[in-house]
C-alpha cells in the first residue's frame, strides 16, 4: 500500500478498483507472513509436506479504501476499471517484455467478479497459532511509517 502496487496508494490517496471492488479476497501482511514461518520451523512434523495458507484478512477492496479514507482523514481518488481489461493490460505489457503486466493479472485474478478467490482449503492460522491482526491498525502503523 505504501508503494500503491496492488492498487491503492496511501501516499497518493488513490484507489483502482477492480469490477464492483465488493469481491472478498484473502491478503496477508509481512509480519504475518514472518509470523507463519516461524511458526512452521518450530512444528516440522505437523507442516511437513503441505501447503498451508494463511491470511491477515478476508476483505475487499471497497473495504480497504474505507479503512484508508478513515485513517488518514483524506478521501481517496478512485479509478474503476474492469478486470478483463486489465487482463488485457497484462498479456500485452508481458508480451513486450513488461513484467509490471503482473500486477494487472493479479488485479484481474483477485479482485474481478466472477473467479474463485484465496484458499479452497482450510486457513493455518489457527494450528500456526498466528494471531487475528486488525486491518485498521495495520494500515494506521503504515501510514505512521511513511510520516517518519
Amino acid at each position: 500500500m505504501k508503494l500503491g502496487f496492488l492498487g491503492t496508494s496511501l501516499s497518493k490517496h488513490t484507489a483502482t478498483i477492480i469490477d464492483s471492488g465488493n469481491v472478498p479476497y484473502y491478503t496477508t501482511t509481512r509480519a504475518q507472513i514472518g509470523r507463519a514461518i516461524a511458526s512452521i520451523l518450530l512444528k516440522p512434523a505437523e507442516t511437513a509436506n503441505k501447503y498451508l495458507f494463511i491470511t491477515s484478512f478476508i476483505t475487499t477492496q471497497n473495504q480497504v479504501v474505507e479503512v484508508c479514507e478513515e485513517v488518514t482523514k483524506e478521501k481517496f481518488e478512485l479509478e474503476h476499471v474492469s478486470a478483463e481489461e486489465r487482463l488485457k493490460e497484462g498479456k500485452e505489457m508481458l508480451a513486450k517484455g513488461n513484467f509490471g503486466g503482473i500486477g494487472r493479472l493479479w488485479n484481474f485474478w483477485c479482485h474481478g467478479e466472477g473467479r474463485k478467490k484465496g484458499a479452497e482449503e482450510e486457513l493455518a492460522n489457527e494450528l500456526l497459532g498466528l494471531p487475528k491482526e486488525d486491518m485498521e491498525v495495520v494500515i494506521g502503523e503504515a501510514v505512521e511509517e511513511m510520516r517518519r
